[in-house]
């Protein structure tokens, strides 16, 4: 791509662009797809609710990496835009020891917090948490990374790291599981499938010589760091917290088959999210170019993102039970009548995903107020009366319905009154602050 088009929105680019981030994500999704698939089978409805529940929990403390890697994204998609390409290797090599050294706090932190876990939640695996919290020091590293070479629109190695994690994941965690480590097995998968995607994303990030420039440090970008953090834990949690209620509350075959339906369902807000690696950095870069080519930009996004969330709800609500059965068997039977309901949350999810994401790519952290409040009033109901799947999901509905309409504000905000700025401060970019 020459230089005379960063930050415009150019049609040749963005799809050829797209087909490298969304080809690879794609393929990224399939083999994590496959690892549920194939192993829930191996591991029967109450492993496999163990498994999920890791999951999720992995999922919810990666806000961390996220953070990280958005700000990452931020800045070297400021300096992709302006020419300095040899500056993105220096901010790289002084923002990775930072990244572990927060990595490591987080693993320690989990391995700590296994112990009252494990009771709580019937998961007495010790192989398993000691490899779930080894995969979240590998995941905030990983993110790290992936942001940073995303905004450097190095769009190839992004998708080569993901798809080498995923394909990694599962052939680690089937030759483990087979081999009768269970649970503990599938999630030392996880770990290996991490340290792939790190040695690809790393590998682009590092190459080449680095300039002077302007030094780095966490100061810079803590502030930015500390909203994204708790925007994508709230994320998140509105995703996953009602599989970690489930298996407090239902039993292990129950919760095995909700949890089934929730992976089938949650197909949707996945395959929106192919999207999202190519659209932020490209919506950070239009920013400093121009709001025409910025709502150019999004038009393009949120018309994808309502057609496809359109087509994934016909499909869900008219075949359940041969979708369940093709990719869980015959096991997870029970898991059908959920899905209907299911796919309705998650397509409320996935929208809602488009629009957080470009928020926070663009430094717009006022959505965090509204995140926050849902996950709060969805987390008590669930506490208190969540203990069938209908009302589990009853109650993850009206969350994820709740935070639509200030995202959709917040979107045409955003696009109204942010003047354009030629070379804002490091990961500072942020025109509205939690109130």
């Amino acid at each position: 791509m020459g230089d005379s088009k960063r930050g415009r929105f150019h049609w040749p680019t963005f799809a050829a662009d797209a087909l490298l981030v969304s080809g690879g994500a794609l393929a990224a999704n399939v083999f994590n797809y496959v690892f549920h698939f194939v192993l829930s089978r191996k591991l029967g409805p109450d492993g496999y609710g163990s498994l999920a529940t890791l999951l999720a929990i992995t999922m919810i403390a990666s806000v961390v990496g996220s953070s990280i890697g958005t700000v990452a994204m931020q800045e070297t998609a400021r300096l992709w835009t302006l020419r300095l390409d040899e500056t993105i290797a220096a901010f790289a090599r002084e923002m990775l020891r930072t990244a572990a050294a927060i990595g490591v706090i987080v693993g320690a932190a989990a391995l700590a917090l296994s112990f009252p876990l494990s009771a709580y939640l019937h998961i007495a695996d010790r192989l398993a948490w000691s490899a779930l919290a080894f995969a979240l020091f590998a995941g905030i590293v990983a993110a790290y990374a992936r942001g940073a070479i995303q905004g450097a629109h190095r769009f190839g190695f992004y998708a080569a790291s993901l798809t080498l994690e995923s394909a990694l994941k599962l052939m680690a965690g089937f030759l483990l599981v087979t081999a009768g480590f269970a649970v503990g097995g599938a999630m030392a998968g996880v770990a290996i499938g991490l340290l792939g995607g790190i040695a690809i994303a790393l590998a682009s990030l590092l190459s080449g010589p680095a300039s002077g420039g302007a030094q780095y440090g966490v100061a810079q970008f803590g502030a930015s760091a500390m909203r994204l953090t708790v925007i994508y834990a709230a994320s998140m949690a509105l995703m996953f917290v009602d599989t970690v209620f489930a298996k407090h509350a239902l039993s292990g075959d129950d919760a095995g088959y909700y949890a089934a339906a929730g992976l089938v369902a949650r197909i949707i807000p996945f395959g929106m999210g192919l999207i999202v690696p190519l659209v932020t950095p490209k919506a950070v870069a239009a920013r400093h170019r121009s709001r025409a080519e910025l709502v150019h930009l999004l038009r393009v996004t949120f018309g994808i993102a309502v057609a496809g969330v359109v087509a994934a709800l016909i499909v869900f609500e008219t075949w359940p039970q041969p979708i369940i059965a093709l990719t869980f068997g015959a096991k997870f039977a029970h898991a059908a009548p959920l899905l209907r309901l299911y796919a309705a949350d998650t397509s409320l999810i996935a929208l809602g995903l488009i629009g957080v994401s470009y928020l926070a790519a663009i430094g717009e952290y006022g959505i965090g107020v509204w995140l926050v409040a849902a996950v709060a009033l969805e987390a008590g109901a669930m506490a208190i009366w969540g203990s069938t799947p209908l009302r589990l999901l009853s109650f993850a509905i009206a969350g994820n319905a709740f935070v639509l309409p200030a995202i959709a504000v917040l979107v045409a905000r955003s696009v109204r009154s942010t003047p354009q700025a030629h070379s804002p401060p490091p990961a500072e970019m942020a025109k509205t602050e939690f109130s």
